[in-house]
């Protein structure tokens, strides 16, 4: 139950603060006034989005804060609950809208997001305007309400987890359906793969050590004949190093046999001797070691052909990169193997979940169809009410054939038009083909007052209900409105005196120009003359004569006696 609604700086209110009662109230105004600013603000405390030209003019921010009764809720206090937001009897929303349309919304002094608030709001305060009517023209929405009066959205929603887990499976059962067709030739390739790199059997790294032999196998002679050419210089030709060392000993040893003093390169000549032929050991031990394989050579660049062959047709940029083909072709060849395997556990899946759409569809659609005939007939005691005494409705299901699963969708098989004849002998109708505003406005109104639980921790808010409709039509929805305030907490935007004169509580919604500055400021009537000059002025304009005023305070009368 809305209980305030404090404004400010919003469009053209610069401030104003409202309280409101159990009961039926009702809002008017000359149009333009400001009315359906009023419900915009409240649109906002529902989670809707908000647009900074709702920023009053030369402001920074505009506010808008409710104080909502939490009685008798369950669910609003169920969410507060598992949200940690404190909250005793009253729940206060206040959202703020920024110049630049950045907007916060806070529940009892806590940041929350819009969805959040809307879970809140969506079963305290209901909204039914001309977006509700209009969606009574589009029969894509009847199954919703039909839904709705039978309360089987919970089971819609199991329909829906149904479907979508079939729509899951099958679209997986389309995929592996194209990869069975490509199987056999896909796996002839990786069979012709992997045959070629098993029997090449290459291991990482092996290409760097096949470089390293080849490259000292090609060298094998030329280092042969370096070392042979070494060994000769040093030892074997005509004036071999090792002979004019010879000579130069016996020249030295002369010479210390002469000088004493040369002695001492005696010593180092013979150390350098020895060196010599130290090496010249060397030297032919490392001759001896030099391998000539033709074969072996042979081998290794035929391999490495073989590697960078099959390197280039993969297109790899390394060798170690055909180890990585193999293992990857194996597995994907394993895969496929076991695709068969896969497939049919794949297929039963599928068939127990259709099977599970399928059965949950069905029990669906036979609520559906059960409720559906108590639903026309509750309709028609509404439209009845209503001043359509001679009013047929008939929730009419489509041929939908059952077997054929591309008619299915996640609400299940069925779709429902709503078909109304207003006349005697008329035939059922589209409600598109033939339902004038104010028959349409009549049949939302019935449809509201079956399907609302009539909750009274629950305010509905209507706006344009008096579409299309005056004189006696209106006096019947006023009535109704109010027979539904008893119940629990209305407000309706109204333009008609005859709805305004049975409400509770009437309030005044007014445009005051000051200074060049317009605000639009609400007024609740304290007093029954003063209602009476309200409506009085929703029948005659602003000037109220005696007889306007008269006709009024009758109404209001008429009203009082007609609630009993």
């Amino acid at each position: 139950m809305l209980l305030h609604l404090k404004i400010k700086n919003f469009a053209t209110i610069k401030e104003l603060e409202v309280d409101f009662g159990s009961g039926f109230s009702i809002l008017t105004g000359e149009t333009g006034a400001g009315k359906s600013i009023l419900i915009d603000a409240i649109m906002l405390l529902r989670g809707d989005r908000g647009r900074s030209t709702l920023v009053r003019s030369g402001e920074d921010q505009a506010e808008v804060e409710a104080v909502l009764s939490l009685k008798g809720t369950e669910e609003p206090r169920k969410l507060l609950d598992e949200s940690g937001i404190d909250a005793d009897e009253d729940l206060i929303i206040r959202c703020l809208l920024s110049s630049q349309g950045r907007l916060r919304r806070f529940v009892n002094g806590v940041s929350v997001t819009a969805d959040y608030l809307k879970n809140l709001t969506r079963p305290m305060i209901t909204i039914h305007g001309q977006h509700e009517h209009q969606s009574l023209l589009q029969s894509s929405s009847h199954l919703d309400f039909l839904d709705g009066f039978g309360k089987l959205f919970e089971l819609r929603q199991k329909v829906s987890r149904h479907y979508q887990h079939y729509q899951e499976l099958a679209e997986l059962r389309r995929k592996q359906e194209q990869d069975l067709n490509q199987r056999s030739m896909r796996m002839a390739e990786l069979k012709e793969m992997i045959e070629e790199l098993q029997e090449l059997a290459l291991e990482p790294g092996e290409e760097e050590h096949l470089l390293e032999e080849t490259k000292r196998l090609s060298g094998a002679e030329k280092l042969i004949q370096l070392l042979s050419d070494s060994k000769s210089r040093l030892s074997e030709d005509e004036l071999s190093l090792m002979e004019q060392m010879e000579i130069l000993r016996k020249n030295i040893q002369q010479s210390s046999e002469m000088d004493p003093d040369c002695v001492p390169l005696m010593e180092e000549l013979e150390q350098c001797f020895f060196q010599l032929e130290d090496f010249g050991r060397s030297l032919q031990k490392r001759q001896e070691m030099v391998e000539i394989n033709p074969e072996r050579l042979s081998f290794l660049n035929d391999r490495l052909n073989r590697v960078q062959r099959l390197q280039r047709k993969y297109a790899l940029g390394h060798s170690d990169e055909l180890c990585e083909l193999l293992n990857s072709s194996e597995k994907e060849h394993t895969d496929l193997i076991n695709l068969e395997e896969n497939s049919q556990l794949l297929e039963e899946q599928f068939e127990t979940a259709l099977m599970e759409l399928k059965q949950s569809s069905e029990e669906l659609s036979a609520r559906r169809h059960k409720i559906s005939t108590d639903l026309d007939r509750q309709i028609v005691q509404q439209l009845q009410q209503l001043g359509m005494e001679k009013a047929r409705f008939q929730t009419k299901f489509k041929n939908q054939d059952a077997e054929d699963e591309k008619e299915w969708s996640e609400k299940g098989i069925d779709q429902v038009e709503f078909m109304l004849s207003v006349n005697p002998g008329q035939n059922l109708k589209s409600l598109i083909h033939i339902a004038s505003g104010g028959e349409l406005s009549r049949t939302m109104l019935a449809l509201k007052t079956i399907l609302q639980t009539h909750d009274p921790s629950t305010v509905m808010i209507f706006d344009e209900v008096d579409t299309g409709i005056s004189g006696r039509v209106a006096e019947m929805v006023g009535q109704k409105l109010r027979n539904l305030g008893q119940q629990q907490q209305t407000l309706c935007v109204t333009h008609l005196p005859q709805i305004a004169a049975f409400s509770d509580s009437h309030y005044v919604v007014e445009k005051q120009i000051e200074k060049d500055a317009t605000y639009t400021v609400v007024r609740k009537t304290s007093t029954s003359e003063e209602k009476a000059q309200e409506i009085a002025q929703l029948i005659g304009g602003r000037e109220i004569t005696e007889k306007t005023f008269s006709v009024a305070y009758e109404m209001l009368e008429q009203a009082r006696s007609a609630a009993g």
